[in-house]
Order: structure tokens, then C-alpha cells, then sequence
């Protein structure tokens, strides 16, 4: 009897001594990440630590000066920002703050003349450019011409729907071929070398080619924010036609410079990767004198 109750007790004891040994796991495994996180849009691509950009206005009163910047939006989402003047003691009066977006556009153009057989049909891509300063426009000839193989384009610009400003054209069919310029209306108007005219307006492209460029300065559109209209012709061999929906003549499409209202007064979203560049305007009252420094910030989503 003696010995049973010995035995008892040494099991007893090894149990103890297990559950002495145990012990609960908090996890599994560690992960260490160290994060870093950069500016998701960046101006003029620069960051806050490189701010403030300096602009210096130089204006009498009456007048309007603007000033170009852009943006860039690194994130792979998208991304909302806001503009906001200020100035300390606020913006003095007599001073009037705009924003202007700037902004590309591309049309793909097949023309439909139907029965018409004076023309060909062109196809092309045109695509409209808001810079700082200029509009450029150009021209993708897709279609082939298999009986010449020379191309042209021309470009009609008004300010006004009762008539019309200027043209600008590629002259494919005859000696000397090159750019030309012509005020309206044609035919009292001379047709001069575009190099010759002093307007400021460049381009490119030439008759063996397919691609062409206009860029005109925002001075001869109206200035920002004014409402142009403009008219293209695209042509292989002088067949061509001016495209459904951008036809000055038919006054179809009324282009507004920056494709904005006067301010941008909701926010701007910029796709992933999208560069936007836009204008700040600042206009003074003719008896506005004096000086004012004033602040934009762009401003990100608070979420």
C-alpha cells in the first residue's frame, strides 16, 4: 500500500514539472516596413521644401498679366486640388485673381461628304493644345493620297462669328511651296510668307509629310479666357474638306481658350501620371498703384 501511494505521487510531480515548461505564443513572425511617402502632385515639379516659386508682375493699372505654372500627379490614383489667393491683410482692391486650365484635345475626323465628289475623304487627328501663351494645333493626316503624295492643311481663325481674322495655310500645289499667311478678307488681302508676317505664329510640317503644326500666340485668339473660333482643312493633293464639328464657316464649334469659365472655382482633378499646366491672371483697375504681394496655394483633398 505504501509503494501505490509513492508512485502517486512521482506521476504527479512529472506533471508539474510540463506545464512549467509551456508557454503562449504572442505571433507568428515579425514584419519590419519602413515607409516612405512623397509628395503624390508637385509644382512645377517641385515639392513644399523647395517652395515658395517667386513670380514677379511688372504691370500698369488697367492692364492683365498672367502668370504660367503646372502640375504633375505622381500617384497612381486620382488626384483633386484646389487653388487659393491670399495675400496678408487680404488682396488689396482693385486687383482681380483668375485661373486659367490648360488643356489638349483630340478629334478623330472622317469626313462624310456623302455624294459630293469634288472632295475626298480625309481622314486625320487633330488635336487642339492649351499652352503657355500659345494654342498649338495639329494636324495627323491618316489617310493615304495615292495619286500625288503630297499633303497641305490650312487653319481659319475669328474672334468674332460675323467674320473672319486670319488664315494660316501649307501651300502643297504650287511653287514656292511652304507656310502662308492672309488676313481676311482673301481677296483683297495679300498672301505673304508666314516668316514674313510678324504675327508670332510658327509651324511646321510640309508637303511630303503628313504631319503638320500651327502655333498661334493667345494674343490673336481674343487673350485668355476670350471665346475663338476656328476652322481646318485638311488636304491630299488639294482634295480635302472642313471637318463636321470644327467648321468656322457653319459656326458649329465655339472654342472657349483654356476650356474654362472665367476661374476655376472647383477643384482640379488630375489623372494619374497627368500633367496640367494653368494660368494665375491677375488684372489691375486702371486706378489701382502700388505694390501687393499675394499668395496662391494649391491645396490638396483633405481625405
Amino acid at each position: 500500500m505504501q509503494r501505490k501511494k509513492m508512485l502517486i505521487a512521482g506521476l504527479a510531480i512529472a506533471l508539474l514539472i510540463g506545464v512549467v515548461g509551456a508557454t503562449l505564443l504572442t505571433y507568428y513572425g515579425q514584419i519590419k516596413t519602413s515607409v516612405t511617402v512623397g509628395q503624390s502632385v508637385l509644382l512645377d515639379d517641385m515639392d513644399v521644401s523647395q517652395m515658395p516659386i517667386e513670380d514677379t508682375v511688372t504691370a500698369y493699372g488697367g492692364e492683365a498679366v498672367c502668370k504660367c505654372h503646372w502640375l504633375r500627379n505622381r500617384a497612381s490614383v486620382p488626384i483633386s486640388v484646389q487653388l487659393n489667393s491670399w495675400a496678408y491683410g487680404g488682396i488689396p482692391d482693385g486687383v482681380t485673381i483668375e485661373y486659367y486650365a490648360l488643356k489638349s484635345t483630340t478629334w478623330h475626323v472622317l469626313a462624310n461628304l456623302g455624294d459630293d465628289n469634288r472632295f475626298n475623304d480625309v481622314e486625320a487627328y487633330v488635336t487642339k493644345t492649351d499652352k503657355c501663351g500659345s494654342v498649338e494645333f495639329k494636324v495627323e493626316i491618316v489617310s493615304d493620297n495615292p495619286a500625288g503624295h503630297t499633303y497641305g492643311m490650312g487653319i481659319a481663325i475669328s474672334t468674332n462669328k460675323t467674320t473672319i481674322d486670319f488664315q494660316v495655310f501649307y501651300r502643297e500645289w504650287q511653287e514656292p511651296y511652304g507656310w502662308y499667311y492672309q488676313k481676311y478678307p482673301w481677296n483683297t488681302s495679300p498672301v505673304i510668307p508666314l516668316a514674313e508676317s510678324g504675327t508670332g505664329i510658327t509651324a511646321t510640317g510640309e508637303r511630303t509629310g503628313k504631319v503638320f503644326t500651327v502655333e498661334i500666340p493667345v494674343e490673336l485668339l481674343g487673350g485668355y479666357g476670350a471665346t475663338y473660333y476656328f476652322a481646318m482643312q485638311f488636304r491630299t493633293n488639294l482634295l480635302g474638306t472642313y471637318p463636321e464639328g470644327i467648321n468656322l464657316w457653319a459656326q458649329t464649334n465655339a472654342e472657349l481658350f483654356a476650356d474654362a469659365t472665367v476661374g476655376i472655382t472647383g477643384p482640379i482633378t488630375l489623372q494619374p501620371g497627368e500633367v496640367l499646366w494653368f494660368c494665375i491672371r491677375y488684372k489691375f483697375k486702371p486706378n489701382f498703384v502700388g505694390e501687393a504681394t499675394i499668395y496662391t496655394d494649391i491645396i490638396p483633398p483633405e481625405q
